[in-house]
């Protein structure tokens, strides 16, 4: 039964909803119909025992002085061009900058020379093509500095007029490379953007045993091997594309060919880097690094090419962007021409590279030290609000009501209504689920869709103001906490509570960030003054509602530019307003949910909503693991995405019990066949009444492994067999999730075929 009924449930969605619901998150609809045929759902098997450590470049060579040493790592340059070398002194590993000898190798004379330079640096010609310059083009010049701990070098390319200095400088287990925005000149304005050290750690297929880590949804390995397909670089924005530079047409596709637009027109939607961090492993157990971005991650592009595309070997880099192109339309009907920025980017471009050793050196040691990394910043904190109760908490995401066209007016749908809800949340503790994290969205008065940024008041026919109030006063305790839903981000046309010239975010081409629906008309994306403008002029309603908690929604996972004429807002600048938001709410609110949060606000969250599961599951990538799960277990709460169109719900209860990820589901009092016609069409399946058996099963599966390591952090991961794996946690609790159709033995234990098994100090519960 448990089975039987979400696999006809997905049947049905798959018949008649297109993949663009608003529920279906960031394309898993149509990942997930895919992973019965596709083997990188998950993590290989580590061959350590195997693993040979081939380093090519152990000869550091003549040309290269010792510029810096620290108890750990030695910094070697040479000055003739600016190949720097990294001597980790506890493995005697030495990894290189860039590949010295290109003889030999299937190279053509221009990725001869990027192989070979250190520094790339890109610029627009007269036809607004990008091209790349190197340290070995004409015309550039270098002058080699020692500084304290490290290493400076001005740079000038004269041909393109653009001369900047890079510092390198060496730590106890890390150096960190630098580009001073203060430093750079740009004298004909064609700067669009610096790669640093990109062949840092390249490497062939076959060549040793390792791989790329690249912070794709979960997370996803690129082994070196050669059984991967490679048609395709991986290239994406930190935080997401700039809609400010994105000219979307009636198909929602883009204009222009600009960075990132080629996601608008991909048939498998991307899933969004919200994790400034990669890395590579030479060797597993042997030998790695993680690369974070400390600076200027806003406008960075993490790019990741494998080994086929372009050359032989896999090599990633961040490329730091200072100039924009994009399309300037000069009549309504569209015709316009291709520019650029006018004026740079101003940040300063800096990278922190982390040298692993030994049993760091792998996916999990990264996520450990970039834990780490958050830790020491404040940027992550011990945020978990429900500490008392023994059970795991389930997310119960309500749905009000909705919008709908009746001849020449609006009604609303009711859908679940207060008392509903209420009574819904009743028998789920009689049922013993009485750990619930509470959502109640499409509440504000008109419904869910075209509504916002309206928050109050609250819909008539849903209930009374008083009927909500108690509601949320009731239902904010030790055990249950009820959050009023919230997106201070999208503004409709026809909706209230901003203003339609100054609160709306605009592009530089000076038309406003807009896209079109078919229900409810235009929407906007508001600026992040607007955001926290709006969210001020509102927490006495949310006081007098006894809102104590909020969930929010887009706005954590956005990032925009703003280009309106003497109110202009950069990526930078809206990080900064966006931070001082969400610390205004975390001063007013007990308990504050965000969904899919970029890094910079992982602070102020108590919950993660909505948390990647999987990958994008690029034909490139090898492997997914739980990278993101790794660095926030035991700091935030974190909670699946709506399993209520899950293919296959017992694989969900595995994975998220390998995760330590918490269940979610949306619920309805009436049948979601009452919103068809409406904007929410694509909700088939959320009535209470036909989840419930499935829901109560699948939380007691998920519960009686995980309230044994509530609160814990992940401090190992272990593929003991193919998918079977073991995850250990810091109260010495380990849990094996066997995924496959056998029983699997561990140390005189059997874990049954598509079942956990959980071991506390030798025993098995």
């Amino acid at each position: 039964m448990f089975k039987k009924i979400f696999a006809a449930l997905f049947i049905i969605y798959l018949c008649f909803v297109g993949s663009t619901s608003i529920y279906a998150q960031e394309g898993d609809s149509n990942i997930t119909s895919l992973r019965t045929l596709s083997s990188n759902n998950y993590t290989r098997v580590e061959n350590v025992s195997g693993t040979t450590s081939n380093n090519v470049n152990i000869v550091i060579g003549p040309n290269y002085q010792k510029i810096a040493e620290t108890k750990q790592l030695a910094l070697y340059v040479d000055k003739s061009n600016f190949s720097i070398k990294i001597q980790n002194k506890s493995t005697q590993y030495v990894w290189t900058s860039n590949l010295e000898k290109t003889d030999g190798e299937r190279l053509n004379t221009q990725w001869a020379n990027f192989a070979k330079s250190s520094i790339i640096v890109y610029y627009y010609d007269k036809d607004f093509n990008k091209k790349q310059m190197t340290l070995y083009d004409n015309n550039v010049t270098m002058k080699i500095e020692k500084i304290d701990n490290g290493v400076k070098n001005s740079i000038s390319f004269g041909d393109i007029g653009v001369s900047f200095d890079v510092k390198i400088t060496l730590y106890d287990d890390y150096f960190e490379a630098e580009v001073p925005s203060s430093s750079i000149t740009d004298k004909n304005g064609l700067l669009v953007s610096i790669e640093l050290f990109p062949f840092f750690g390249a490497v062939k297929d076959g060549q040793i045993n390792g791989y790329t880590f690249i912070p794709d949804g979960s997370g996803a390995l690129v082994r070196f091997t050669s059984d991967k397909i490679a048609d395709e670089a991986y290239i994406q924005r930190v935080y997401g594309i700039d809609e400010a530079f994105i000219e979307r047409l009636g198909t929602g596709q883009s204009s222009t060919s600009g960075i990132g637009s080629d996601d608008l027109i991909s048939n498998i939607r991307p899933k969004r880097v919200s994790m400034p961090v990669y890395g590579m492993v030479h060797g597993v157990k042997k030998n790695g690094y993680v690369t974070m971005i400390q600076s200027g991650a806003e406008y960075a592009n993490i790019v990741f090419y494998p080994a086929g595309v372009s050359t032989d070997f896999n090599w990633i880099t961040t490329e730091f962007v200072y100039r924009e192109r994009y399309f300037q339309p000069i009549s309504k009907s569209m015709d316009g021409f291709l520019t650029y920025q006018s004026e740079r980017n101003d940040f300063d471009a800096r990278l922190k590279v982390v040298i692993l050793s030994n049993e760091d050196a792998d996916y999990v040691g990264m996520a450990k030290r970039y834990q780490r990394e958050l830790l020491d910043k404040g940027m992550l904190r011990d945020m978990i609000s429900d500490k008392d109760e023994a059970n795991i908490p389930m997310r119960v995401e309500f749905f009000g009501g909705e919008t709908k066209k009746v001849l020449f007016w609006n009604t609303v749908v009711p859908m679940t209504t207060v008392n509903e809800a209420a009574n819904i949340l009743a028998d789920l503790r009689r049922s013993g689920i009485k750990n619930l994290m509470i959502i109640y969205k499409g509440i504000t008065k008109d419904g869910f869709s075209g509504t916002f940024p309206q928050i109050f008041p609250f819909e008539e026919s849903l209930g009374s103001q008083a009927a909500f109030k108690d509601f949320f006063k009731t239902n904010n305790t030790n055990n249950s906490k009820a959050a009023l839903y919230v997106d201070l981000t999208t503004a409709y046309d026809r909706a209230k509570g901003f203003n339609h010239r100054y609160d709306i975010a605009y592009k530089i081409n000076k038309r406003p960030i807009q896209f079109s629906t078919s229900y409810v008309g235009d929407y906007f994306y508001l600026t992040s003054s607007a955001s926290l403008r709006i969210l001020n002029e509102n927490l006495k309603n949310f006081v007098d509602y006894n809102i104590s908690s909020i969930a929010v929604d887009v706005t954590p996972s956005l990032l925009t530019s703003t280009f309106l004429s003497g109110a202009k807002i950069t990526r930078s600048e809206s990080i900064e307003n966006y931070e001082s938001l969400f610390k205004r709410m975390s001063e007013n609110f007990k308990s504050v949910s965000l969904y899919q949060p970029n890094e910079y606000l992982l602070q102020y969250a108590n919950n993660y909503l909505d948390v990647p599961l999987y990958s994008s599951q690029y034909i490139f990538e090898t492997d997914t693991v739980p990278f993101l799960e790794i660095v926030l277990r035991g700091y935030v709460d974190m909670y699946s995405p709506l399993l209520n169109y899950s293919p296959d719900i017992e694989e969900e209860s595995l994975r998220m019990i390998e995760y330590g990820v918490y269940p979610s589901f949306l619920l309805t009092a009436q049948a979601p066949y009452l919103l068809i016609d409406t904007p929410s069409k694509n909700i088939i399946s959320s009535k209470y009444d036909d989840l419930k058996e499935s829901m109560i099963e699948l939380y007691k599966k998920v519960n009686n492994a995980l309230k044994y390591v509530k609160n814990q952090r992940i401090v190992s991961r272990e593929v003991l067999s193919d998918k079977i794996v073991k995850v250990g946690y810091s109260n010495g609790v380990s849990i094996i999730v066997n995924y496959t159709e056998s029983s699997f033995s561990y140390k005189g234990k059997i874990v049954k075929a598509r079942d956990y098994l959980v071991m506390m100090a030798g025993d098995a519960r």
